[in-house]
């Protein structure tokens, strides 16, 4: 079944990506890539779940919506762009490191994604509990209680401004990524601060507003792009 997609003109690196990744999680092939992309799908069901490309013959999936959420908690479409980009379906366990109010989480679940979720306030993981279903960890990221326990980690890193996190946000994000490379078996997806970009990884750009930018990078357990 033929499902024409069209790429976000605003971002095109990350639809490519998103399109990219729903393909080879539900088993469809690429037929074409240039403002019309042609997935080659069981079920063009798939198309529907698409957060950055949008499915020409059939509208998307409505977001979820999130009860309880703070000054920081990630939009339903981006939220849904990472899921996918972590190939998050049914069955998958997926860790999200920094479930903050649970936006990724939610999405991921939605589709079927078991979710473990992991962060060190405990008021995020009190929201987090009213708008997920995940199991819950008040944990360190950089010191996770798991051993290759997951086939994905997605997750929005705490930066900026309205974070709790204090300290050394980059060497935050370099531990937590060692740290996954023993609990992952798959990918490892992140948004970062476009400030710290990770040079050897797949990666594309995002405007979020203000002066402020991320960048979301996608990688493989074990090193190097998925």
């Amino acid at each position: 079944m033929r499902c024409r997609l069209s790429l976000n003109k605003r971002y095109p690196c990350l639809s490519r990506e998103e399109l990219a990744s729903l393909a080879k999680s539900h088993g469809c092939n690429i037929l074409e890539e240039d403002s019309v992309v042609v997935l080659d799908c069981p079920d063009c069901a798939v198309a529907k779940r698409a957060a950055f490309a949008r499915p020409l013959e059939a509208s998307r999936d409505k977001p979820v919506q999130i009860q309880k959420r703070s000054t920081v908690t990630m939009d339903a479409f981006t939220a849904r762009l990472l899921a996918n980009l972590a190939m998050s379906r049914k069955l998958s366990k997926v860790l999200e490191p920094f479930i903050g109010s649970g936006a990724v989480a939610a999405e991921a679940e939605r589709y079927g994604a078991y979710v473990v979720g992991v962060d060190i306030d405990a008021d995020m993981l009190r929201r987090a509990a009213a708008n997920t279903s995940a199991d819950l960890v008040q944990a360190d990221s950089r010191m996770l209680p798991f051993r290759k326990a997951f086939d994905a980690a997605v997750g929005d890193a705490p930066y900026g401004r309205m974070s709790v996190v204090e300290g050394d946000v980059e060497g935050l994000i370099r531990q937590f990524l060692d740290e996954a490379m023993c609990v992952v078996r798959g990918r490892i997806v992140l948004a970062i601060p476009i400030y710290f970009d990770v040079p050897h990884l797949r990666s594309c750009a995002m405007y979020v507003h203000g002066g402020l930018y991320r960048v979301i990078i996608v990688a493989q357990s074990g090193g190097g792009p998925s």
